[in-house]
């Protein structure tokens, strides 16, 4: 029984704080699988409502759905097959030069063929080429490898005063015009910049770090400190046995509870 309480809480928690990418993924991960239509379809109580009835098996598709979201690639703007070649060429192939003389909608197409993917919203999400691992298997969620994430931020702006969320880490932090969550977040909220957002909430994956708000002036250094956690937490160890439990027993060796000094003591 504590276990399904457990489970449960943690699905509406995740559900909750999902980003505009992750609600992305969600989506083609939903219709690709033809199942758990619930998890996008409903918000607020009426979602928590249909999370409570889930019997095990379904409450354990969706956990292990969630954890797979990393798996589902985000290619954005390309809601349309001639976006999504102008996207092919200027990113992957890195010839934007060829831009206005080559056939986008062709190339598109073609993308499609080698890349299976749906089209959300103004996003294109490529589908893992394999079925994504089960990590969850109803009774270990106090074991789970939950670390593809170090941070998550709620930034609100006057055009978007009730916020959105976003997940660090972003790959494309310093990659120009590529769009991965902080753009994705910033075009939702409707702003250009980090610093025209007021953050409302922040959580961290890791119950041993608390986040000291007081210590960041600028939004974007606790985005830039976040996402270096969360490379370190993604790499792990460039696969070191028993990584995370090392990384958690050097927190507490060197008594280090707050973003950012974490990244001057346990990764020295």
């Amino acid at each position: 029984m504590e276990n399904k309480s457990l489970e449960r809480q943690w699905l509406i928690d995740r559900l909750e704080t999902l980003s505009v990418k992750e609600q992305a993924q969600l989506g083609a991960s939903i219709i690709s699988r033809g199942q758990l239509a619930a998890l996008s379809e409903k918000a607020g109580e009426e979602r928590e409502l249909a999370i409570l009835k889930m019997d095990s098996n379904t409450a354990k598709e969706a956990v292990n759905l969630l954890l797979s979201l990393p798996d589902y690639e985000v290619i954005c703007p390309a809601g349309s097959y001639e976006q999504l070649g102008e996207s092919y060429l200027r990113y992957e192939a890195g010839r934007p030069d060829l831009i206005p003389y080559a056939n986008l909608e062709q190339i598109g197409w073609n993308y499609e063929d080698s890349h299976l993917g749906i089209f959300i919203g103004d996003c294109f999400v490529v589908l893992p080429r394999q079925e994504p691992r089960q990590f969850y298997d109803g009774a270990n969620l106090d074991q789970l490898p939950d670390t593809d994430w170090s941070l998550r931020l709620k930034l609100a702006s006057p055009a978007v005063p009730e916020g959105v969320w976003l997940c660090l880490p972003d790959s494309t932090i310093d990659e120009a015009g590529r769009m991965d969550e902080i753009r994705l977040a910033l075009r939702e909220l409707k702003v250009k910049t980090v610093q025209e957002c007021r953050l409302l909430e922040v959580r961290c994956s890791l119950a041993e770090l608390s986040v000291g708000l007081d210590e960041y002036q600028d939004l974007a250094d606790l985005i830039y400190d976040g996402n270096d956690l969360g490379y370190v937490l993604q790499e792990q160890g460039q696969g070191e046995p028993h990584f995370l439990e090392k990384f958690r027993a050097a927190l507490e060796y060197e008594q280090c509870h707050e973003l950012p000094p974490w990244s001057t003591s346990a990764t020295a």
